[in-house]
């Protein structure tokens, strides 16, 4: 039996939380990933204007190759980002273990992830693996 769970990891526990650590944006929220060999490239929504300075922030990362605005509405503004998940263990782990990102939203504080496993033992299999990484906190 599947098994859902949701996690709250702080953002500087895992490379994509620091790469998207915006002091300036009340929320952040994952939309689609969209894995593709090595690269995933999220697509995610930003609430808050954004300025030339986040993306300056965004892809001065070694691991990001780029960040585009997708769309642009008053209150927020949808962003792809393709990137290199490889070096990020908390995605590697969940990738490993067959894990679905089902949703997951950041602030400043920490991110909230929504996550689906085939079932128990899978599930923590990931969070040990997790446990494991040397920066990856669950």
């Amino acid at each position: 039996m599947s098994v859902i769970t949701e996690i709250r990891i702080p953002s500087d526990a895992f490379e994509l939380g620091q790469i998207l650590s915006i002091e300036d944006a009340s929320a952040i929220e994952l939309e689609t990933l969209v894995p593709s060999g090595d690269v995933t490239v999220p697509l995610f929504w930003v609430y808050e204007p954004v300025g030339n300075g986040f993306f300056d922030t965004v892809e001065r990362y070694p691991t990001v190759n780029s960040v585009t605005e997708v769309d642009v509405f008053d209150d927020r503004t949808l962003l792809r980002l393709d990137w290199d998940a490889s070096q990020d263990h908390l995605f590697q782990c969940i990738l490993e273990h067959d894990g679905q990102i089902l949703g997951a939203t950041g602030s400043p504080e920490g991110w909230n992830f929504e996550m689906r496993f085939a079932d128990r033992e899978a599930f923590s299999q990931c969070q040990t693996c997790c446990e494991d990484a040397p920066s990856v906190l669950v």
